[in-house]
């Protein structure tokens, strides 16, 4: 691949039990860099949140999700040839108690 950048796959939502898994597919020559930002806030690795990119694929996972994670969540690529971004929406639903 030479100078490019493009999401081969838009953003997606995956659900692993009390994790959620937002995640695309990435081609990028020169390597980029990457942001996830939800509400206007950038989001860092944490204890609740890991970011990783390894072939082509990166992923956003949340961990001991809340009602509060719901929102829009944007990813940014960026490299000296330019940017690039997708979103995606996360909805948590809170399960019905039966009496």
């Amino acid at each position: 691949m030479t100078g490019s950048s493009f999401f081969a796959t838009p953003c997606s939502l995956r659900r692993v039990y009390t994790v959620r898994r937002l995640e695309a597919r990435l081609e990028a020559n020169p390597p980029p860099s990457l942001t996830w930002t939800t509400a206007g806030r950038q989001i860092h690795p944490s204890g609740r949140h890991d970011i990783r990119y390894d072939d082509g694929i990166v992923v956003l996972l949340i961990n001991n999700v809340q009602p509060q994670d719901a929102g829009e969540y944007q990813l940014r690529a960026s490299n000296e040839l330019g940017e690039i971004s997708c979103k995606t929406v996360l909805n948590i639903r809170r399960k019905a108690l039966l009496m």
